[in-house]
């Protein structure tokens, strides 16, 4: 008994000196990540926040939020008017169909730089297919990427 009590404590003691500040700002990172309004992204998208817009679109599927350390070339794109530290942010949800969405945000450690957005993909059988934001939606729900074809570009009264 006085083992799983010693032992019980020092597990409490070490999670609590576990934590860090990164763990928070980490914390506060994501709760940003998750505001973020879409329609600063792309002006066709609507009015709403990253959450929101995934959590309808995945039929209310569990999101997962996860921060890392953004790579180089993210930082350097992010850091257009001075050297900010970046957090990247993925939302990750796993569709009915055994597809995953992820998005992927960079965000600043101070609330003064606007987040931006890395990257957009789905992964199907192990393999990311990159896409806009606002393609997203038709991704999900099975919506096909037509390419223009020549025809296409040919005037209503000459396509046979």
């Amino acid at each position: 008994m006085r083992g799983r009590l010693a032992a019980t404590v020092l597990l409490a003691a070490i999670s609590l000196f576990a934590q860090t500040p990164y763990t928070s700002a980490g914390g506060r990172i994501v709760e940003r990540a998750k505001k973020t309004i879409i329609s600063s992204f792309d002006a066709l998208l609507p009015n709403l926040t990253l959450e929101s817009f995934l959590w309808y679109e995945t039929e209310n599927r569990p999101i997962e939020w996860q921060t890392s350390e953004c790579d180089d070339e993210v930082a350097h794109r992010s850091a257009s008017r001075k050297p900010v530290k970046t957090i990247c942010v993925s939302a990750s949800a796993d569709l009915r169909d055994e597809r995953v969405v992820k998005v992927v945000l960079s965000l600043g450690l101070d609330d003064s730089a606007p987040p931006s957005l890395v990257s957009v993909s789905v992964i199907e059988k192990g393999l990311e297919h990159p896409l806009k934001l606002v393609q997203l939606p038709a991704a999900i729900h099975g919506g096909k990427f037509r390419t223009r074809s020549p025809r296409d570009l040919l005037p209503l009264s000459t396509a046979s």
